[in-house]
């Protein structure tokens, strides 16, 4: 709430018992009597407005309608970025996975080959014996 602001009436109109009775107001803020909060004036570009706040000071505003999409857009684009990131990683999982069986399959025909190459060198041992 900026200090710049001047109280632009000095009494607050309130609902009481279907009436609505004035009050004399000495600050920015004044009790909301039907929403959790405070009302206070702050400052915008546009010129001093109403805001509903959760404190006296303003320091915890509600969120205006526009507030409150960006923020749903912020999240969903936070969550839209967490499931890429798990995608992206479980498709390096994937990956990972395939080039450990590519490893696997040729460490299997290395073994294979070395073993054929002592089969053949033993059958040859054989021939020359008989």
């Amino acid at each position: 709430m900026s200090s710049s602001t001047k109280i632009a009436h000095e009494s607050r109109w309130d609902g009481v018992d279907g009436d609505f009775v004035e009050r004399e107001l000495s600050t920015l803020s004044a009790s909301c009597t039907c929403l959790p909060g405070v009302w206070i004036v702050v400052d915008d570009a546009g010129g001093p407005f109403l805001r509903l706040s959760h404190d006296a000071e303003g320091k915890n505003l509600f969120p205006s309608p526009a507030e409150a999409e960006r923020a749903l857009r912020l999240l969903e684009v936070e969550a839209r970025q967490r499931e890429v990131q798990r995608e992206v990683e479980a498709r390096q999982h994937e990956a990972a996975g395939r080039e450990r069986e590519a490893a696997g399959r040729e460490r299997e025909a290395a073994l294979r080959a070395v073993a054929e190459a002592r089969v053949r060198e033993l059958e040859a041992e054989l021939l020359r014996r008989r």
